[in-house]
């Protein structure tokens, strides 16, 4: 959170952080979706999740557009930061409310997880490379092959 400028919310409810936009002087706000993993068959793949999803939660980070802050950690060592506006998530976060409640939902139902991945994003006009590892290579091993491809890129 702190290499990407936001400051942590001390508060139990809400976004994970915030910072003050320069130009607007408007909070921004940040949603952090950190992915770790010790395994090579459990590969980083950009992706994070939502717990305890509904329709309206997703209104409401819709009309907040937090940034998301999508980490990912290979055996608790930091290897990226991907930075995306919220709305980038919509149409993902959409499909999986559908899906799980065809007909509407009812009070106390709620989609557990709302998972992403980098394939839901990566086209995204709001997205942002915000860290990478300089030895990233040296993890490959843990990475989606769609993960090593944008790096190559970025880093080309």
């Amino acid at each position: 959170m702190w290499l990407c400028g936001f400051e942590p919310n001390l508060e139990k409810l809400g976004y994970n952080g915030y910072r003050m936009d320069v130009q607007t002087g408007k909070v921004q706000h940040c949603e952090v979706k950190p992915q770790n993993t010790e395994n090579t068959k459990k590969k980083l793949n950009g992706g994070g999740s939502f717990n305890d999803y509904t329709e309206e939660r997703l209104l409401a980070d819709l009309r907040n557009n937090p940034n998301v802050l999508i980490s990912g950690f290979v055996k608790g060592k930091l290897i990226y930061i991907i930075e995306v506006k919220f709305e980038c998530l919509k149409d993902r976060l959409e499909k999986l409310l559908k899906k799980r409640f065809p007909s509407g939902r009812k009070s106390g139902e709620y989609l557990r997880s709302a998972s992403f991945s980098l394939k839901d994003y990566i086209n995204c006009p709001h997205f942002k490379l915000a860290y990478l590892r300089r030895d990233w290579q040296d993890f490959k091993e843990y990475l989606s092959k769609d993960l090593i491809s944008l790096f190559e890129v970025k880093t080309s």
